[in-house]
């Protein structure tokens, strides 16, 4: 609330004067649980006839009027305006890494997470290794919503003077619409737009990033030595007529690559979306159904079915949440609360666990595949711990370990990144701010919350540690670091 205060009075040039009156007359703050509404700022005449700034804040609460700052003396309104700050929620989020990229296991500097909001905005934020610092907002279209966002990473290129030179980090968007949004790191708008003739997109994901041994092949290719693997991240999305679309972002383009598969009859929708590996796509659907794709034939590998719903709810089991585990087996989420575990070679059921009382929205894995979190409708965030044994023993099955209601509304979206030094999972959703844990190996170890106001009470406490998105912007065009005031 303080920022938000703060960036009034800068927009009125009245920033020095305000702090100053507001330390002189002593503003007495009234806090207040209930939802923001509105904000209004008003000029004043006081006892002295000279003019101030005053602000009022209204709740939607039961009483007709709350009122934020409260002089000590009275005062006549001489003018009053009203500024909107309608509240949104939260539908996407990503990291820009899930793990360290470097062998010695640190957090990269250019690491960042979108947040997807419903009013179209996405904020980028930076972890500052804890003290979270909100560096921009990229402004949506009227009437739009953020739905999902993936970043991928361009392949590295050699500066010549034999430095390798990090590939640039790319971020793109859906919103219900039949079309994927990339959007320029350095201004904040669009950069380019790719619709085709399919459906509405539901869901979508990026190929896991090549690695250096695939970079090595792609040069062995261009000398007609050997064949190589992807150099660059394609994109898939799920639509709403059940098709599944691959898009390219080679060259630093997107375009349209291939279809996965034809819709089926029943054009059930595309829920949820991951790779497996680079060449391997698993889609949850409507029908209560698992599709198992191969992007380089697009055929259909395995169609693995879910079974009939329960017997007082629907027919239908609804697959919200698919992700990958490093060892290729496959983790779901669906509307019966369950988290079930599917084995990556025979495609059958290993494991399920019912961790929720209603949809579960969302999942993320750990970067050692040990650990999985879920989010749901019923405001749980459960987490879920491998045992120690091998594979196949009974000591190696999951298990829930704990859960809390962190939110007082869904889990919507949730994003995770597990490194040496800070393993936290990121949630949000009707909510309207972000919930951030550090979970350790057995529990919850601490939890608190953030949103776009809260920005001056988690300024860097390291300047020199403030990086621009890397290889993103020209250095001319780097926003420089805030300090706290």
């Amino acid at each position: 609330m303080g920022h938000f205060l703060r960036g009034l009075c800068q927009r009125t040039q009245n920033i020095d004067r305000y702090q100053h009156r507001v330390n002189e007359h002593k503003y007495k703050p009234i806090f207040c649980r209930a939802p923001l509404t509105s904000v209004s700022v008003f000029t004043c005449l006081n006892d002295r006839g000279t003019s101030t700034n005053a602000l009022s804040i209204g709740y939607c609460c039961p009483v007709s009027a709350l009122v934020a700052c409260v002089r000590l003396f009275t005062m006549e309104v001489h003018r009053c305006r009203f500024v909107p700050y309608p509240p949104a929620a939260i539908n996407a989020l990503a990291f820009s890494y899930s793990s360290p990229v470097s062998a010695d296991g640190t957090v990269p500097d250019s690491l960042r997470l979108a947040v997807g909001r419903t009013n179209g905005d996405i904020e980028i934020w930076n972890p500052l290794r804890g003290a979270w610092f909100h560096e921009s907002t990229f402004k949506g279209g009227r009437d739009r919503s953020i739905e999902g966002l993936v970043w991928t990473q361009d392949p590295e290129q050699d500066d010549g003077e034999g430095r390798t030179r990090a590939g640039q980090l790319r971020l793109f968007s859906i919103g219900y619409s039949t079309e994927v949004t990339e959007w320029d790191l350095s201004t904040g708008h669009p950069a380019r737009h790719c619709g085709e003739t399919y459906g509405e997109i539901w869901c979508i994901d990026a190929q896991p990033r090549p690695s250096a041994a695939a970079h090595e092949e792609h040069k062995a290719k261009e000398k007609g030595d050997a064949a190589s693997g992807p150099t660059s991240q394609d994109l898939a999305v799920g639509c709403s007529d059940g098709t599944v679309v691959l898009l390219s972002t080679e060259d630093g383009d997107l375009k349209f690559k291939r279809f996965l598969n034809s819709s089926s009859t029943k054009k059930a929708r595309v829920l949820s979306i991951a790779f497996r590996d680079p060449f391997t796509v698993i889609a949850g659907c409507a029908d209560s159904s698992i599709r198992v794709l191969d992007t380089r034939s697009a055929r259909l590998i395995r169609n693995v079915a879910l079974g009939a719903g329960p017997l007082d709810g629907p027919r239908e089991t609804l697959v919200w949440a698919v992700r990958a585990l490093p060892n290729g087996d496959i983790v779901s989420g669906d509307s019966t609360g369950e988290v079930r575990f599917w084995d990556g070679t025979t495609w059958t059921l290993t494991q399920r666990l019912k961790g929720h009382q209603a949809d579960i929205l969302d999942l993320e894995v750990s970067a050692d595949g040990k650990t999985v979190v879920s989010g749901g409708m019923d405001r749980r965030t459960t987490i879920y711990k491998r045992g120690s044994g091998a594979r196949g023993d009974r000591r190696s099955r999951w298990s829930t370990v704990t859960h809390r209601r962190l939110h007082s509304h869904d889990v919507k979206a949730m994003a995770v990144f597990d490194s040496k030094t800070m393993s936290v999972v990121v949630s949000g959703g009707a909510h309207v701010s972000l919930s951030m844990t550090n979970y350790e190996a057995h529990h919850i170890r601490s939890r608190y919350q953030l949103d776009r106001d809260a920005a001056t009470r988690i300024r860097s406490r390291e300047p020199s540690h403030y990086h621009e998105l890397a290889a993103m912007a020209p250095a001319a065009e780097r926003p420089q670091p805030e300090t706290s005031g």
